[in-house]
């Protein structure tokens, strides 16, 4: 591949599967305006909450019929709230993550750093949609590529992060994304105990 050939979504997927620090290369070379990546990012949303909410009306197994699952149903099924939640998300967790690595001495740029992580998402999407394919037909393997996808993200996002910000260690940038993360989701834990409530009502 050329330095100026573009390479196609299915041979950059393979890639960053292959070789994130090379894929963080490619990315970076395409010198992507923040305004981009950021629509980049909001696209990945976008797909991931379409994904979501045609998983959430697919039928499996018996489900629980309380007021509380009946409140997350209709939390992951209107498409609106999800949406904010996760891009709000990414969008806080790419800059905080951003800004960490900065104090740490990293030397990446905030545009870079928004584009790689839309295609983060972009990978996550792609793992999502074929747990859509699977979940009807074997909702046990579509479990199973979910927790895959979990360690995929984890990986991904520590070498992705080496790359970038120039770290000598994947593990150090691991260890303070997941740090990170960490207060990010207690944050989401709390927000999203308080739309349950404000959805499902108080019980009585």
């Amino acid at each position: 591949m050329s330095d100026r050939e573009l390479p196609s979504v299915p041979a950059l997927l393979g890639l960053s599967l292959r070789d994130p620090k090379a894929t963080v290369a490619v990315i970076r070379a395409l010198r992507i305006p923040l305004h981009a990546a950021w629509m980049a990012l909001a696209l990945s949303v976008i797909l991931g909450t379409i994904l979501a909410s045609i998983s959430a009306g697919i039928p499996t197994t018996d489900l629980p019929e309380d007021a509380e699952y009946a409140a997350i149903l209709m939390l992951f099924g209107n498409p609106m709230i999800l949406a904010a939640m996760q891009g709000g998300l990414l969008a806080l967790g790419t800059v905080f993550l951003h800004k960490v690595a900065e104090r740490m001495g990293g030397r990446g740029e905030l545009a870079d750093a928004v584009a790689i992580s839309a295609w983060l998402q972009f990978v996550l999407v792609c793992i999502q949609a074929l747990q859509t394919l699977l979940l009807p037909i074997a909702p046990g393997l579509s479990g199973l590529l979910g927790l895959a996808a979990v360690l995929i993200f984890f990986w991904l996002l520590a070498q992705f992060g080496t790359a970038l910000y120039g770290f000598g260690s994947p593990w150090l940038v691991l260890g303070g994304a997941m740090t990170a993360l960490l207060f990010l989701a207690v944050g989401m834990a709390i927000l999203y105990a308080i739309l349950i409530l404000f959805i499902g009502g108080v019980p009585a």
